[in-house]
């Protein structure tokens, strides 16, 4: 469904995937529907089943992003650090892992 040249693929439902392609764009691919592109590059993504919130990396401000469908675009999680280099999404819970290796 999303191809081949994914770097990471996070599963949003039972019908639904988002994909961060080699080049940093950021995909999404839904059972009968045709993909959809999201604005911006990422390095990485976590997708919150409990609260249903689609996050990325952003590559250029190395901030955790939160999907904003209402506004149609990424808003900058707050007080989150500018040196991650991957993140997780749990339960309502962020996490990440600074470039100095580092988890918050």
């Amino acid at each position: 469904m999303a191809g081949t040249d994914n770097k990471k693929v996070a599963v949003n439902n039972t019908t639904g995937v988002v994909a961060i392609k080699n080049n940093n764009s950021i995909w999404s691919y839904v059972k009968g529907r045709g993909p959809r592109k999201f604005p911006g590059e990422a390095t990485d993504i976590a997708y919150d089943h409990a609260q249903k919130k689609l996050y990325v990396l952003s590559k250029s401000t190395k901030r955790m992003m939160v999907w904003n469908p209402g506004r149609n675009r990424w808003d900058a999680v707050k007080n989150t650090r500018t040196d991650f280099k991957s993140i997780a999404a749990l339960n309502g819970q962020l996490w990440g892992a600074t470039t100095q290796n580092a988890i918050f």
